[in-house]
């Protein structure tokens, strides 16, 4: 376990000129690694949390991830799973893209909040995504996401998560093609809201016939 924090108690001090806090630069950087695991850290108060550029098969684990720029950036990677971490605070949470083979499972994402970000995730031309039983709360926005397209040789699908009390549950440009079910969306105050047009003809909001539950839903369920 290793804790990696500057000695600044201001969380957004330094990002104007590209670093953390204090001037710091980003908790655990990793450019052109195939394979590593990145676990039980405790990451706060720098630039990026974890920063991984060109990073393959890397498993991002159990970390606590508090008051920084990004907890979790990955860029032109493959096969990156971020499970189970804390993540609170940051000015964004998990932030992927360009890149392949995304997992995001069991992570709590909470209290983004800035003005100009506050996303609990963003997903940015990522091919084959899986977010999964995570909870995100109390951020700007809980999701952001464009450029992700369901295929049946590439799934892209938002299955289980719990979207709570976010300005916007989820935000959609109209390049995303996402699959949703079984997410709780709970007292959001927008739920879904469209960045562009169309994407009611290319997002599908069941997932293998489970549908979504919402909190303002007025409307009858004779199922129950």
């Amino acid at each position: 376990t290793s804790t990696v924090a500057p000695a600044s108690d201001d969380p957004h001090a330094g990002h104007a000129a590209g670093g953390g806090p204090g001037g710091q630069g980003d908790g655990l950087a990793l450019w052109n690694v195939d394979g590593a695991l990145v676990r039980d850290n405790v990451i706060r108060e720098v630039r990026d949390g974890v920063y991984l550029n060109y990073a393959d098969e890397v498993l991002v684990d159990g970390n606590r991830i508090e008051r920084s720029r990004y907890a979790i950036h990955a860029m032109y990677g493959t096969a990156v799973t971020a499970f189970g971490n804390e993540i609170r605070g940051n000015l964004s949470g998990l932030v992927f893209m360009n890149t392949a083979g995304v997992l995001a499972g069991r992570n709590v994402i909470v209290d983004a909040r800035s003005p100009g970000t506050g996303f609990g995730i963003v997903v940015k031309d990522v091919t084959t995504l899986r977010l999964a039983e995570n909870l995100i709360a109390r951020n700007r926005v809980g999701l952001q996401a464009e450029g992700a397209v369901n295929r049946l040789d590439a799934e892209a699908s938002v299955v289980s998560n719990r979207f709570a009390a976010n300005d916007v549950g989820v935000a959609l440009m109209a390049s995303a093609d996402l699959v949703f079910g079984g997410n709780v969306f709970d007292a959001n105050l927008t739920q879904v809201t469209a960045l562009g047009i169309g994407i009611e003809r290319r997002n599908f909001w069941s997932y293998r016939g489970v549908g979504n539950t919402w909190s303002d839903y007025a409307g009858y369920d004779l199922a129950g």
